[in-house]
């Protein structure tokens, strides 16, 4: 398995997040979409990146999963800096897709075991996490046709 365009459709997130908040005026921004979840982003992206490296530093072994709403609770994401936030999550991300770049045919199939979904291949995780990144940008481009 390769990284090919489908699975890939996870290096134009940031961009494309940025292209977002350079187009549109903060207040609007705030009332579509609150800054938590350029927070959120940026330490899910740390998470993925730690997922990966253990799963191929670490074959099988136990992949935690983590309480996004204790997260934000705790981590203050309603008070985020966006535009750091937003670097951040552009910063891990491309050091993850670096990382994945190197991977050889054999390790796609190496697995952790999640605490929640099971036995997950380093191939089923990227299948699963670029879907959610889909889905970010249907969010992003249905929030820019309301308030634009």
């Amino acid at each position: 398995l390769a990284l090919d365009n489908e699975s890939l459709a996870v290096v134009n997130l940031p961009r494309c997040i940025f292209i977002f908040f350079a187009t549109t005026e903060n207040t609007a921004f705030e009332l579509a979409l609150d800054t938590s979840k350029a927070r959120e982003l940026a330490d899910v992206e740390f998470v993925l990146g730690f997922r990966y490296r253990k799963v191929l530093g670490e074959p099988g072994t136990s992949i935690p999963a983590i309480d996004q709403d204790a997260w934000a609770d705790r981590l203050g994401y309603l008070n985020a800096n966006v535009p750091g936030a937003l670097k951040d999550f552009e910063t891990v991300r491309a050091a993850n897709l670096r990382l994945l770049k190197t991977v050889t045919d054999d390790q796609w199939n190496q697995f952790g075991i999640h605490e929640q979904r099971g036995n997950e291949t380093l191939a089923d995780m990227v299948r699963l996490y670029a879907a959610h990144d889909r889905y970010h940008l249907f969010q992003i481009d249905r929030i820019k046709k309301a308030i634009l």
